[in-house]
């Protein structure tokens, strides 16, 4: 199951670099038009700007299925219109359908991929939508603005069948392991630097999410005069609680480095307590310790 609700199956005649595809999904019933597309993009990034698409178009009351092929280019981002236009791929028996038993909407084609498309990286990008335009010219209109409209697109293996999020987890994974597996002892004079990677590249990784999330908020359209303020106020609440804390650590740290926890009110009991204890232990009598005659 792919976001959106959108699923592929994909069969490879590697020989001949035939490629037999079925998509489907569920389009929302409740709406009275929608649109199903898949396509493959030949650069070097599974996204929307440069992909080759088969799109399905359901209309009123699914009086009648339409298909066609869209070539997406800079120009749709930008809310140009969105028109039926040649393609690069060799496209055969391209149908849309729809199963009334599974309540499906599917697109069939098979396509013969051209040298430029690399089996073992192959782009290829997903999306639903509910508006269309004109039904004479299928014309599309943008689809949502949901989180999983923005995360519809994978880089593939067609020979192992892997996508790239599966290859990115595992070597996520192997370096935990071999971080852990050669982290250095206490004593090590390599812990230094490694706590010091392991502290730049954590600060880092906060920061660069915090960012992330402000540029998600713009993307998704969403409403700057309640979000941004929101999410800034968490954020500094958040920030001051981290200072406090690392203020804290760093002052225990350089106490216990440095022997400098006589600055600390609380350790002064502790060396009134040593230097008690070295007075007996060099004979001398401390009034504690002198006999009570009852």
């Amino acid at each position: 199951m792919e976001s959106n609700g959108v699923e592929v199956a994909m069969y490879l005649h590697e020989n001949t670099r035939k490629l037999d595809i079925m998509v489907g999904a569920k389009l929302k019933e409740e709406e009275e038009t929608g649109w199903l597309a898949w396509g493959l993009n030949p650069g070097p990034e599974a996204r929307m700007i440069g992909t080759q698409a088969l799109i399905g178009i359901k209309t009123k009351n699914d009086e009648k299925l339409l298909k066609d092929t869209y070539n997406i280019t800079s120009y749709t981002k930008l809310g140009c219109q969105l028109l039926p236009s040649p393609i690069d791929l060799n496209i055969s028996n391209f149908n849309f359908i729809y199963v009334s038993k599974l309540k499906y909407h599917v697109i069939l084609a098979t396509i013969i991929l051209p040298m430029k498309y690399d089996l073992s990286r192959l782009n290829q990008v997903w999306q639903v939508g509910i508006n269309i335009g004109a039904v004479g010219n299928k014309e599309l209109k943008m689809h949502g603005k949901g989180l999983m409209n923005y995360d519809s697109s994978e880089t593939i293996n067609l020979r192992t069948g892997k996508g790239r999020g599966n290859r990115v987890h595992e070597s996520s994974k192997i370096r935990q392991m071999l971080f852990f597996k050669f982290k250095p002892g206490d004593r090590d004079e390599f812990r230094m630097y490694r706590n010091m990677f392991h502290h730049v590249v954590g600060y880092s990784l906060l920061i660069v999410s915090c960012i992330n999330i402000l540029k998600g908020i713009q993307i998704m359209h969403l409403d700057y005069t309640y979000w941004k303020p929101a999410y800034l106020g968490i954020v500094s609440c958040l920030a001051f609680i981290f200072l406090v804390f690392e203020i804290v650590s760093w002052f225990k740290f350089v106490c216990d480095k440095f022997g400098f926890w006589i600055l600390c009110a609380k350790c002064i009991p502790n060396e009134e307590a040593n230097e008690k204890k070295g007075s007996r232990e060099d004979g001398r009598v401390q009034p504690s310790d002198t006999p009570i005659n009852n």
